[in-house]
């Protein structure tokens, strides 16, 4: 049996810039590109990582046992995780 004109099976490569223009990406990640996307993706996904706030409010209607509502009326809120309370007026 003749080898010669039976082709080849495995894929040889012509020269050397095809190999390396099919391998390599045509364009290069550098470093200034990593910190680019690195602060994209820390603008897009910031509002995300938010759990928790150091403030709230409350909102209610403090009323008198007819119904009517109470202008001034002091009000006591206590933390029950800390034990921490604070006496605050309502403003209408």
């Amino acid at each position: 049996m003749n080898t010669r004109n039976v082709p080849c099976v495995s894929m040889r490569w012509k020269s050397a810039s095809i190999r390396r223009a099919l391998l390599e990406p045509t364009l290069p990640i550098t470093r200034m590109r990593q910190w680019i996307l690195l602060a994209l993706l820390v603008l897009v996904f910031t509002p995300f990582t938010s759990a928790q706030t150091l403030y709230g409010t409350l909102t209610g209607n403090v009323v008198d046992p007819s119904g009517a509502q109470v202008a001034g009326a002091e009000v006591k809120v206590t933390n029950t995780a800390t034990g921490v309370s604070a006496v605050l007026s309502t403003n209408s």
